[in-house]
């Protein structure tokens, strides 16, 4: 009888093995869920860092363009971009403002650009209450 017992595995080392074996295929599951979740976290903030560069590159651009006009008068965001808040497709916000940043003698502005994006609720305000993600560009152009 005693060698009856000794062939194979017992019960309780099948299911030990088993407990073991969906240990392991839960955290394959979840890091491979993390992962994929940064991946595509990644991907929106970099298109959208361009995004953000390219609003402001358009802004310094119309400085240079109309030089005269946006140092003469209070410094402020340009009228050709009077609305600071937009949409696109809703998956993001983006808010643009021009400040007066002027130190001493040197007159500056400040450049601003911030989007939100992945919005808890629709018709949310733009803002960090009411999106998952948010980032900030900022730059300073001189006179």
């Amino acid at each position: 009888m005693n060698r009856f017992f000794s062939k194979g595995q017992s019960l309780v080392e099948v299911i030990v093995a088993l407990a073991i074996a969906a240990l392991v295929a839960v955290g394959l599951v979840k890091a491979t869920s993390f992962g994929i979740k940064n991946t595509r976290f990644s991907s929106n903030q970099s298109q959208l860092k361009s995004i953000a560069q390219k609003n402001i590159n358009e802004i310094i651009r119309n400085q240079q363009l109309n030089y005269q006009q946006f140092w003469e008068g209070p410094i402020d965001l340009p009228a050709e971009f009077e609305s600071s808040t937009f949409y696109d497709d809703e998956d993001y916000c983006l808010t643009r403002k021009v400040t007066d940043a002027t130190d001493g003698s040197e007159k500056k502005a400040k450049i601003e650009i911030e989007i939100f994006w992945e919005s808890k609720d629709e018709n949310v305000p733009c803002s960090n209450v009411g999106y998952n993600h948010s980032f900030k560009l900022s730059t300073y152009v001189a006179e």
